[in-house]
């Protein structure tokens, strides 16, 4: 969040930054434009990308997430 809040102070000095991450906070930057590389650069709203995707199933059902990953294979 620190790293956020430095983005921001410099974006409003007029710089710009392109980020590549999956991190769901850095691409939460509230004037942060989020481009899909897997579908050709395409625009994608913060709770369409996979990783903030990833992150609400997760955060939902930890320990469901965590009985599935666990499970011993048949």
């Amino acid at each position: 969040m620190t790293l956020l809040c430095h983005i921001h102070d410099l974006a409003q000095q007029g710089s710009q930054f392109i980020i590549a991450s999956h991190s769901p906070i850095l691409i939460s930057y509230i004037n942060g434009e989020i481009l899909d590389l897997s579908h050709d650069f395409k625009r994608i709203n913060y709770e369409d990308t996979e990783i903030y995707q990833t992150y609400r199933t997760y955060l939902e059902n930890p320990i469901g997430i965590q009985r599935q990953l666990f499970a011993e294979e048949s």
